[in-house]
């Protein structure tokens, strides 16, 4: 079996066997390609997109919402009257902390979502968009936001994601005069539309790249894991910040730990919270375009 160590996973580094899906170190797909991509699926994709608009785009808004009215309301889960299986078994600053970090994962989650999207919508004329959008993996979800932040000047949207040149939604819309856009007239005449979205989806790129953020990026996928919180009394951080929840993110080789920290501020929760909302709108949006494109007749043309 030697002969077969041979490769070395591109996220870790490690040793690996070539042979294997996943690296046993930190997870990471190796046979992502290896997986032969759908063909595209015609009006079942369409109905997976009107399905993501109506409603299973909002589960991430949603769920932040329940966090943090978790986090706001602390006192209920410790009442006499709770029954003991509902009850915390960790303190209220721990339990906030758990709070707060899972809204960041929620905020990760989206933009990742949101590029999975993308992602898909480029690549719908050759593969399944419900394939792509499930099989899509985050190292893709990164290339396509530095690729965006790359450009010393935003390319239309109709080159950057394959959509239909404006001249032909122009053209189909006269021809269609009955069809409306449904929540896409409140971003202006049609001649703006895609430079509306093209904006939008470098607003997420910023929010998904920004250097601070970069650290708490690579901790998703440990939050998603292992969602280790410490406290680091005596241990990795000496005299712990309580304004922050501090996660365990890498053991380097040389046992060494690499943390996280999120603050617990107000200011901090309610700014992933605000972003949170815009991601989901910037999304909700861009799926209104697209069916609007297909109810035209131009989308998968």
């Amino acid at each position: 079996m030697r002969q077969f160590y041979n490769k070395f996973c591109q996220r870790c580094n490690k040793k690996i066997n070539s042979r294997w899906a996943f690296c046993p170190n930190c997870g990471f797909r190796l046979l992502h390609g290896a997986r032969v991509p759908a063909q595209p699926k015609g009006d079942r994709d369409v109905k997976f997109l009107q399905d993501l608009y109506s409603f299973g785009w909002y589960s991430r808004d949603l769920l932040s919402i329940t966090h943090y009215e978790s986090g706001t309301n602390l006192e209920r889960y410790y009442q006499d009257d709770m029954l003991e299986i509902y009850k915390p078994p960790v303190d209220k600053s721990d339990f906030q902390k758990v709070i707060r970090v899972s809204i960041h994962a929620e905020f990760v989650a989206l933009l990742e979502a949101f590029g999975y999207l993308c992602i898909a919508i480029r690549k719908r004329k050759t593969q399944s968009l419900i394939w792509t959008y499930l099989n899509t993996v985050p190292k893709e979800v990164s290339q396509l936001y530095d690729e965006v932040l790359s450009f010393p000047k935003l390319p239309s949207l109709a080159k950057f994601l394959k959509l239909p040149l404006l001249k032909q939604v122009q053209k189909a819309r006269r021809v269609h005069p009955e069809i409306s856009f449904p929540e896409v007239d409140k971003m202006g005449d049609e001649n703006n539309i895609y430079q509306r979205v093209m904006e939008d989806i470098h607003i997420a790129a910023e929010l998904y790249r920004d250097k601070p953020s970069l650290v708490t990026v690579k901790s998703y996928n440990k939050i998603k894991h292992g969602f280790t919180i410490v406290r680091g009394e005596g241990w990795i951080n000496p005299t712990p910040d309580v304004e922050k929840a501090i996660i365990l993110v890498d053991v380097n080789d040389d046992d060494a730990a690499t943390t996280a920290s999120f603050e617990l501020t107000q200011e901090s929760v309610s700014r992933d919270m605000s972003n949170i909302r815009i991601v989901t709108e910037i999304g909700a949006e861009f799926l209104a375009i697209c069916i609007a494109l297909h109810k035209l007749g131009i989308l998968f043309t």
